[in-house]
């Protein structure tokens, strides 16, 4: 398998937890290959240039804040991406809205701050709550890498 353009990356707060990870591996299982598969093919494949190639799977939040919309289990999908269908996935039932808030950096490096289920959290106030996490884990981690590089 050739190299993706983009890296993706956890953030990691200064206790050593990366949010991202934990949230990811909590994921049913059905939902989680197919959520990779889609990181995989799309958002590894172009970075903050989803925005302008394909709007409907990604925006620009502004401050370096980026947003990865994924809500498609759809075998058409996978086939799209170059992915083989799992059983197990198509004949799940179960619908799916995750947001992955990330910040490009450095050399096509993506940092991963903050995800959730939009289908089970589907309130402007969680989902406000959510984009604040995320910018408040890019300050901190902006803020520790400048520490860091002085």
């Amino acid at each position: 398998m050739p190299p993706r353009p983009y890296r993706l990356a956890f953030y990691v707060d200064a206790g050593g937890d990366s949010p991202v990870e934990r949230w990811l591996q909590e994921l049913d299982p059905v939902a989680a290959y197919a959520l990779g598969s889609a990181m995989d093919g799309l958002l590894q494949q172009s970075g903050p240039l989803l925005c302008v190639l394909r709007p409907q799977y990604a925006s620009s939040l502004g401050g370096g804040l980026f947003e990865f919309r994924f809500q498609d289990l759809t075998e058409d999908l996978l086939r799209q991406l170059g992915k083989k269908a799992r059983r197990s996935l198509l004949e799940a039932q179960q619908k799916v809205l995750f947001r992955v808030f990330f910040h490009p950096h450095g050399d096509k490096v993506l940092l991963l701050l903050a995800g959730y289920d939009k289908a089970k959290h589907s309130s402007p106030t969680y989902q406000n709550a959510q984009i604040q996490l995320a910018r408040k884990r890019l300050a901190d981690w902006q803020a520790r890498h400048r520490q860091r590089r002085r």
